[in-house]
Formats: structure tokens, sequence, C-alpha cells
């Protein structure tokens, strides 16, 4: 019986800690959704390679409760927009690049 008990409590504390953790990303994701306009190049790759270790968790973790459901949903707009963003800005870095290549050869 002591076994069953100790087990049981452990499963409780466990799912709590999930639930908090959830939470915590959930926040933390919506915070990024709003405030990813002022992220350099070099921080929007490493963002948009944690948000795909994230979803690769999901994998792992059926969506069961609404708040999973719009972790996910949250993670995926969000790593999206982050890549649009990267597209724009590394194809106006390009057209600068370029530029910058065309004025140094026009210049000699």
């Amino acid at each position: 019986m002591e076994g069953n008990k100790l087990v049981s409590k452990i499963s409780n504390l466990v799912e709590e800690d999930r639930i908090v953790a959830l939470r915590e990303v959930l926040v933390r994701v919506n915070e990024l959704r709003e405030h990813f306009g002022f992220l350099s190049f070099g921080e929007m790759v490493e963002l948009v390679s944690a948000l795909n270790k994230l979803e690769k968790c999901k994998e792992m973790v059926a969506a069961t409760t609404e708040k999973q459901r719009l972790l996910w949903d949250l993670v995926s707009e969000v790593k999206e927009k982050i890549e649009k963003m990267m597209f724009r800005e590394e194809g106006t870095m390009m057209s600068a690049h370029k530029a910058t290549k065309s004025y140094r050869f026009c210049s000699r």
C-alpha cells in the first residue's frame, strides 16, 4: 500500500510540474510573438532552431488540453512569421550585398 501512495504522489507532482512548465512556455512564446520584430537576424535563426526543437516535443506529448493545442498553434504561428521575416531580411541583405559588389566593380 505504501508503494502505491508514493507512486500516486510522485505522479501528481510530475503532472503539476508539467502544467506549470506548459504555462510558462506558453507565456514566453506569446511574448516572442509580440516582440520578435526587434530581433537580429542571428537571434531569429536561433529562435527558429529552438522552436523546431520544441515542435519535436509535440510528437512525444499528445495535445489533450486546450492549453496544449494553443501552445502548438502559437509555436507554429511564431515560427512561420519569423521564417517569413528572415526570408525578407535575407533577400534585403542579398540585394545590399549585390549593390555593394556592383558599386565596387564600377568604381574601379
